[in-house]
């Protein structure tokens, strides 16, 4: 397995789609991909541009957002803990792993992803509904 830290698509020299692909293309010998990718509410079209790069699967290293909420950057910031909104901000990425895993469609990229146990604070008031699951990951 193999680890890519950010984005696959970025528009500067070197760090372009294509460029991933290159980049992909010469390890041969990497059979699946970790990628650890921050892009917010969504990953948009993450695992179409994946799946128009290469037929090796990807796996979901890291994705998601910190509980701590601020608006002022200050050193130290000021702010709060807002896990109800973090588990909102997650739960559309946890959805498009799900939709497309291999596991359900040989044709889709995705093997998976991993999550923390969800052990919410005593303070947390997140509902059940809106907490992260982990998505079952088989090999196909």
């Amino acid at each position: 397995m193999a680890t890519s830290y950010g984005e696959i698509d970025i528009d500067a020299p070197g760090l372009r789609l294509a460029d991933t692909a290159q980049y992909v293309a010469s390890l041969t010998s990497v059979d699946v991909w970790a990628l650890n990718v921050y892009r917010g509410a969504s990953f948009a079209n993450l695992f179409q541009q994946w799946a128009s790069i290469t037929s090796k699967p990807m796996f979901m290293g890291e994705f998601g957002t910190d509980a701590f909420r601020t608006t002022n950057p200050a050193n130290p910031p000021q702010g709060f803990v807002d896990e109800v909104m973090q588990s909102q901000w997650d739960l559309g990425p946890w959805n498009e792993v799900a939709a497309n895993l291999s596991a359900t469609n040989r044709a889709k990229v995705g093997l998976g992803s991993t999550a923390s146990p969800a052990r919410p604070s005593p303070l947390s008031r997140t509902p059940s509904r809106l907490r992260p699951r982990a998505c079952p990951v088989r090999w196909r």
